[in-house]
């Protein structure tokens, strides 16, 4: 069961439940799949500027619990294409992220900051 509160956004694809979720970690390994500071990033992300390869790779990060494997990099942004691509694209796929950051930032909600 996800919890909102911890940035945890639950979503379906082809029968299977996945957990979004950025702590952390997430942030942490987003910088090193992107090669820059999590509020460039999140700037970025925040005003449309992210491409397609950004938000799969924001996806990947999101679902690091999930591929803990060895596989190669590659074939794990593979896969995480394949899922956005099932779950309706790039426009459900920056919706989800967008809704598991904001939920990952609770005190910034409250005191009306986004970042």
């Amino acid at each position: 069961m996800p919890n909102k509160e911890k940035g945890e956004i639950e979503f379906a694809c082809k029968g299977k439940t996945y957990i979004l979720k950025f702590d952390f970690n997430a942030f942490c390994e987003l910088e090193e799949l992107l090669d820059k500071p999590i509020f460039d990033i999140l700037t970025g992300l925040q005003e449309n500027k992210s491409g397609m390869r950004e938000i799969r790779k924001f996806f990947l990060a999101g679902l690091a619990e999930v591929f803990q494997s060895r596989k190669p990099i590659e074939e794990k942004l593979k896969e995480v294409g394949r899922i956005i691509q099932e779950i309706g694209g790039l426009a459900k796929a920056n919706g989800l992220i967008l809704e598991a950051v904001s939920a990952s930032f609770p005190d910034a909600k409250e005191s009306g900051s986004e970042k």
